[in-house]
């Protein structure tokens, strides 16, 4: 229960064929939290974080990506805007982090940039109001904004989580970026 929050992890194994299962087995020996798994051989993200969420047991639901690394103080930072009882839905900050040195032609900002290149959300220090949907490797939506908008369509093979976060801007609900919730990429 780091700082007083009590979570757990659910991880969905899509019907992968490169390990997963092993490396879950191995981190539920020595694991922090609750971590719940199960296998999805229904291939597409969509379906797998519909049944994630089906076996989640909170509140407030945490998503993410298999090729992030987490900043000591992301669970803090993406949780702590909900202590507004109006935010509904949190985008956390996607750093980019490079092993190598980046390539010439990833340009991060002004007119040539290629954001969707590699996945990068920064938009500054300050938290403050989206008028956009966050990216699914670092947001967050209380259970009941998911559920009243139905879930993650299925049928997309990817945007999934840009959709749901307009479909949850729609119906009026607040999203927050928290620029302390920060996951490196």
């Amino acid at each position: 229960v780091p700082g007083g929050i009590t979570w757990e992890v659910v991880v969905v194994d899509n019907n992968s064929d490169d390990g997963t299962a092993g490396v879950i087995q191995r981190a539920l020996r020595t694991f922090p939290a609750p971590l719940l798994t199960v296998r999805e051989s229904r291939q597409g993200k969509p379906i797998a974080l519909n049944r994630g969420i089906a076996l989640a047991r909170g509140e407030l639901l945490l998503f993410s990506d298999d090729d992030v690394e987490f900043d000591a103080a992301w669970l803090h930072g993406l949780v702590r805007p909900f202590d507004q009882p109006d935010v509904v839905g949190v985008g956390g900050r996607i750093a980019a982090r490079w092993t190598t040195a980046p390539p010439r032609w990833w340009v991060p900002q002004g007119p040539h940039r290629l954001p969707a290149a590699i996945v990068h959300y920064d938009l500054g220090i300050a938290p403050l109001d989206l008028a956009e949907p966050p990216f699914g490797a670092n947001m967050a939506f209380r259970r009941r904004a998911i559920e009243e908008s139905g879930g993650f369509r299925e049928d997309l093979s990817r945007g999934e989580d840009i959709e749901i976060g307009l479909r949850v801007l729609a119906s009026g609900g607040r999203l927050v970026y928290a620029p302390d919730a920060v996951v490196y990429h």
